[in-house]
């Protein structure tokens, strides 16, 4: 397929174009369509999908300047804003025509059938005529995509397209039982944007499991006939399509006509979404899951897929307010801290409070909460009939002690039953977070413990109908109930600090160019910019700095049980007073005769205010205010020797002591000023060795680890070892005394290991490994101190 569209392209570049009629015989061979096989041949490591690209950029540069052209290009920008946070760039607007235009292309053939397809016919699909024509009346949005029909590039536009139709038109798109464009969706879409969103797509098996119970609870709940169904947050419209598949069995096989089937199904099976192209592709699917019944249409048909926030009132959801019986869907996977508009934020704040999820004494916890409880909460009450059966999929995280899940797990507002808990935590592969589904019903009670089916196992193919996961899965019958919280918190739980924000790191992370130990020449790291976030990959500083500007630092991913990895070098504009920092400005900085570091901050600035997000250049005004947020660097105190780190996030605790004293020295001879940390570590300074060696052992065991599990989400770690009420160091106790001693000898060993693992995770399980005696006796030890802490011992999992 890919030689006829090269040869389409190259027929493209001459000034005539001479299209062929492409017709099909009913002997056609054609193959069945699958997810999986679409993505093979059109996805992103298609010949298809290069040359296609390819051509569309060079079109694409070609009608830039025409009016109309950048009119629909800033429309979609505009439009795309409120989901990315920020406008998206050329390159995802191309990216964006392709899949669109491929899911007009694939609704066509299915409305064509056999028919001849020339380039007068093509031309009305590019610019959405033809659908119009054909009684659909909203299968796009807007009108951005059809830029590619302008006339100084329609005919390479329609050599480009009529190539990959040929392709399209392998398929039986009759066989189509799946939502059709969901890995082709994903695979273009997820560069770097689809997670940042929080879209983490729901599989056929797994949209056909909720479906089913959700329907089957409704039911015995007096339901009749088949439910109305919404999908609040539809993506490409996994659940809609399965939805419809069902719906369209169960009433055929009542004696519905096929008429009267399309109209319930128009009437019943709804989708909304905020993002533009997500409602394309989900109508296409809709479409297509349609299939024959289409043919029964009379006049134009409206599909009832809609662009809105659901969680905003809007005329659209005052329309669907209280209409369905079901509502079942996989809701955003984001905290409050990652939506990037501050206005957002303050409207998800405000609805936050309206539904108690927390109370306005608990402002630091807002940034916590997962957007999904929000959705779950606020579609049950607005779209929900009373009666009525939620279903979401959700992160693991909101059933854990989180204190800010805690009020979510009371549904009290709205009044709904939790009925049932799914565990898919131990279901590989599905997704990169820990997973459940929760289903509820609008109104009763909810008592604790409720039944929890918990799922196991491996799936050959992540994307399996149900049919073919439940031969591959395990399903374990139990009980769900909230993890109840120590009643104590210890000694250190108000004394433990979280790092400071070193960020953005290409700014104060950096390597050495020169060797003047004086006032060397540095740059931004070539480490921290293959990792940073993308609107910082250009920040790339260069120049002298005076050297007591140069400190150590380490992060999450460079501890390890008992050690870590080499310090890392950064630039700050510090200098170390009494019992903490001060922060120098420019000013300050060259009153004071220090016009590198002066320099190195007058561009770290221009840079900030150059790739900063609106919110935050909003609320920090300064670079300055960024890297001490909170006030999280200058209170670090440069007094104290020793400070017990460990990390602030992932599954598993890991700890050690750095002495700041014993910092070593970077190239060409530098002694870092002192040791800061960052925000992706958590700490406690003190100038007592044992004490320092004791509380890191404790937080290297298997019991702390363990203990913390039930609630702790699968994102932060945070003072939760310390809700534990790990007791302060005592001189004169045996025990505290030889936890110290045994974690100092596992430093004296862990230095002297010859590692040779690169992953960290690797890494982390060789020392756990090596010192497999030394944590046991720690274990046996912490058991001893925290005698009332019910778990047990167990290894931890790497």
């Amino acid at each position: 397929m890919e030689e006829v569209l090269r040869n389409q392209e190259s027929q493209g570049q001459g000034e005539t174009l001479n299209f062929g009629v492409m017709s099909f015989s009913p002997n056609f061979s054609r193959i069945k369509p699958t997810a999986q096989d679409l993505r093979m041949r059109f996805g992103l490591d298609s010949p298809t999908y290069s040359i296609a690209i390819s051509e569309l950029k060079k079109l694409w540069e070609a009608v830039k300047d025409e009016p109309d052209v950048q009119r629909k290009q800033e429309l979609w920008a505009s439009s795309m804003e409120v989901v990315y946070g920020s406008k998206p760039d050329i390159k995802t607007f191309i990216d964006h025509t392709y899949l669109a235009t491929l899911a007009k292309l694939v609704v066509f053939l299915m409305l064509n059938g056999d028919n001849a397809v020339d380039q007068d016919v093509l031309k009305t699909v590019l610019t959405d005529e033809y659908f119009a024509k054909h009684g659909i009346s909203n299968l796009t949005e807007g009108d951005f995509f059809t830029w590619i029909a302008h006339p100084k590039i329609l005919h390479k536009a329609l050599a480009l397209f009529y190539g990959i139709i040929q392709g399209l038109a392998l398929y039986d798109l009759t066989q189509i039982n799946e939502d059709f464009f969901k890995e082709l969706y994903q695979d273009i879409v997820e560069r770097g944007t689809r997670h940042k969103r929080g879209e983490y797509y729901t599989p056929e098996w797994l949209a056909e499991l909720l479906l089913r119970d959700a329907i089957e609870e409704w039911r015995r709940r007096g339901g009749k006939g088949f439910p109305s169904i919404l999908d609040p947050a539809c993506g490409s419209g996994t659940f809609l399509v399965n939805a419809i598949f069902k719906a369209k069995e169960e009433l055929k096989r009542e004696g519905k006509t096929p008429e009267q089937i399309l109209d319930f199904i128009l009437n019943n099976i709804v989708g909304t979404d905020i993002n533009p192209l997500a409602a394309v592709i989900a109508r296409a699917n809709y479409l297509l899951a349609l299939g024959d019944l289409l043919r029964h249409r009379n006049g134009s048909i409206v599909i009832p897929i809609y662009v809105t926030d659901a969680l905003r009132q809007s005329p659209i959801t005052d329309l669907l307010s209280h209409k369905f019986d079901v509502v079942i869907g996989n809701p955003p996977w984001l905290t409050m801290h990652d939506v990037n508009s501050k206005e957002y934020q303050d409207f998800l704040k405000k609805l936050a409070l309206e539904y108690e999820l927390l109370s306005t004494k608990e402002p630091h916890l807002f940034s916590q909460i997962e957007m999904a409880t929000l959705f779950f909460d606020r579609a049950a009450d607005i779209y929900l009939k009373d009666n009525g059966v939620i279903a979401f999929v959700m992160p693991k995280s909101v059933l854990t002690g989180a204190m800010q899940h805690i009020k979510f797990k009371e549904f009290k507002k709205p009044l709904m039953q939790l009925l049932k808990v799914y565990d898919f935590a131990d279901v590989k592969p599905l997704f990169n977070v820990h997973s459940i589904a929760l289903m509820a019903v609008k109104g009763g009670e909810t008592h604790y413990p409720v039944p929890m089916d918990i799922y196991r196992g491996r799936l050959t193919d992540r994307n399996a109908k149900l049919i073919e996961a439940e031969a591959e899965l395990t399903v374990e019958k139990g009980q769900y109930e909230p993890p109840v919280f120590p009643s104590m918190h210890s000694y250190y739980y108000d004394k433990v600090k979280e790092g400071a924000d070193l960020i953005p790191r290409p700014v104060w992370f950096i390597d050495f160019v020169s060797s003047d130990p004086s006032r060397p020449i540095v740059k931004s790291s070539e480490e921290e910019l293959k990792v940073v976030k993308e609107r910082w990959e250009a920040v790339k500083l260069e120049g002298p700095v005076e050297s007591n500007f140069i400190y150590a630092t380490l992060l999450s991913k460079d501890i390890l049980p008992f050690g870590h990895l080499p310090f890392r070098p950064v630039v700050l504009p510090i200098e170390p007073v009494t019992n903490g920092y001060r922060v120098l400005d420019t000013e300050t900085l060259r009153k004071m005769g220090y016009n590198y570091m002066a320099n190195w901050l007058e561009e770290a600035e221009k840079h900030w205010k150059a790739h900063a997000t609106e919110r935050a250049k909003e609320q920090l005004k300064s670079i300055l205010n960024r890297f001490n947020y909170y006030n999280k660097l200058t209170p670090q105190n440069p007094s104290t020797r020793f400070v017990v780190i460990y990390n602030a996030g992932g599954r598993n605790i890991v700890s050690c002591v750095v002495d700041k004293q014993s910092l070593g020295k970077f190239p060409i001879e530098i002694v870092p000023r002192g040791f800061i940390v960052d925000y992706t570590l958590f700490f406690y300074e003190t100038n007592d060795e044992n004490e320092a060696h004791y509380l890191s052992a404790v937080l290297n065991s298997n019991v702390i680890n363990q203990a913390i599990k039930s609630y702790q989400d699968e994102r932060h770690i945070n003072k939760r070892p310390f809700m534990l009420p790990i007791p302060r160091y005592n001189p004169n106790n045996p025990i505290h005394l030889e936890l110290a001693k045994l974690n100092k000898i596992s430093h004296d060993k862990v230095s002297n290991i010859m590692l040779t693992s690169r992953n960290i995770v690797m890494l982390r399980k060789e020392v756990r490994e090596a010192l497999k005696n030394e944590i046991s006796k720690i274990d046996e030890l912490v058991s001893k101190i925290l005698p009332n802490t019910v778990i047990l011992a167990s290894p931890i999992e790497t």
